[in-house]
């Protein structure tokens, strides 16, 4: 491709009554490239298709990505490493985006003082086989609002004594209690709900009560409001920790 100006300077020339020698000689050109862009004065590029690291790999990222669909591509990079994979994460990142583009809804962030928060939440993990019996796997994340320490309890269940069970692990491993406790609207702490009206589950305000933290329940589809340990941390461990 020639610059803008010339191809123009080509057609004043041209109009001017110039043969295609002349012009050609005049602005230093071959006769063939003069005619080209007299013909057509904006040729198409042809595109040039270069090979990439990632080619000998886009089958096997393709089942990855069938297996996990959100498995990070730090985690993909570490699979295919292990393959002989010598790319960087740029061009895996940019690939796996052109692939499963996401749609993200902005959201103010937010930060709590020391010791004034943690958020709770459960992620399903599939389940466990024991000889002939499969039992559901689930893991409890905790997450201190302002240090981000974390705690994870792998369980078999998700019901009121396992909650409570895992909420004491985890206060012990902190080191203490928050003021104000916020988790989702599961049957384990919030029984009725009507709109800005609570009605928590009574065996987790007597568990809570003598520990002095204050529960609070996220409005219903609205997971920005716990998203540090929702989005911060389940995700981490669904999509970095466990995938592959």
């Amino acid at each position: 491709m020639i610059d803008k100006r010339v191809v123009f300077e080509i057609h004043r020339l041209a109009h001017e009554g110039w043969s295609k020698n002349r012009i050609a000689a005049q602005l230093a050109l071959d006769r063939a490239t003069v005619a080209k862009y007299l013909d057509n004065p904006n040729p198409e590029r042809k595109k040039i298709i270069r090979p990439s690291l990632l080619d000998p790999f886009r089958e096997q990222i393709k089942e990855m990505l069938e297996t996990h669909p959100h498995a990070s591509a730090a985690v993909i990079r570490q699979r295919l490493a292990e393959k002989g994979y010598t790319g960087g994460s740029s061009i895996l990142r940019a690939y796996l985006h052109d692939i499963r583009p996401q749609k993200r809804r902005p959201f103010i962030r937010f930060e709590t003082a020391p010791g004034e928060q943690v958020q709770i939440d459960w992620g399903h993990f599939g389940s466990l086989t024991y000889g002939n019996t499969s039992r559901k796997l689930s893991c409890f994340a905790i997450l201190l609002g302002y240090s981000r320490l974390l705690y994870l309890e792998f369980t078999h269940s998700q019901n009121q004594q396992t909650l409570h069970r895992c909420l004491i692990n985890a206060f012990n491993f902190f080191g203490g209690t928050p003021k104000e406790l916020v988790t989702d609207n599961m049957l384990t702490a919030v029984l009725e709900r009507e709109g800005p009206l609570i009605r928590y589950n009574e065996a987790f305000l007597t568990f809570l009560r003598p520990l002095r933290i204050n529960p609070r329940a996220c409005n219903p589809h609205q997971p920005q409001e716990k998203g540090k340990v929702e989005k911060g941390v389940i995700h981490y461990v669904r999509h970095n920790f466990w995938p592959l």
